[in-house]
């Protein structure tokens, strides 16, 4: 959540403890909406007489035009919702599939508050046998998003400028 309290102005104290606890709350809420879902329903099917309805004479399929409206306006989200689904799930094997340019699996980013934590850990690591390189930023690729205005050749370009050290693009 920390990424999502620095997109807004306000902080979201949204958060679980453990990942059992998100599964508990996460298989809850699905539990609650289907009793939800199925009650009005069952509610609404036990008002009727099954003897009334096995002689024929109770009518159905006298809908409202806010019924029809309703009911295809339901199917028309389910639709979109499974197709939103499988394109998600396509675009996701996609991006994990794709070549970035670099081994982004070797690579291991800390994020740190400031700048002097970042120098005690370069000073403590520095001396690892393990360690092939070492390198700082101010933001990561893929964890931050801003743009800068730049102007060459009489051109005018929105680019993401990076500060970062100087071995940073070194494999």
């Amino acid at each position: 959540m920390p990424w999502l309290n620095a997109l807004v102005a306000f902080k979201i104290p949204f958060s679980f403890s453990s990942a059992t606890n998100m599964i508990l709350f996460f298989a809850s809420l699905i539990v609650f909406i289907m009793l939800l879902s199925g009650l009005y329903p069952a509610v609404y099917i036990s008002r009727f007489q099954p003897v009334v309805i096995l002689k024929g004479k109770e009518k159905f399929g006298q809908r409202s035009k806010l019924s029809r409206i309703l009911l295809t306006l339901q199917f028309v989200s389910a639709f979109t919702t499974i197709v939103g689904c499988f394109v998600y799930i396509d675009n996701n094997l996609y991006l994990k599939n794709k070549d970035w340019g670099y081994d982004h699996h070797q690579n291991i980013v800390v994020p740190l508050a400031t700048s002097d934590q970042y120098i005690m850990l370069r000073d403590k690591v520095a001396n690892q046998t393990d360690l092939i390189s070492l390198a700082g930023a101010v933001n990561h690729i893929g964890w931050y998003r801003s743009t800068a205005p730049i102007e060459h050749e009489g051109q005018k370009f929105e680019v993401v400028p990076f500060k970062v050290g100087f071995d940073y693009s070194k494999p």
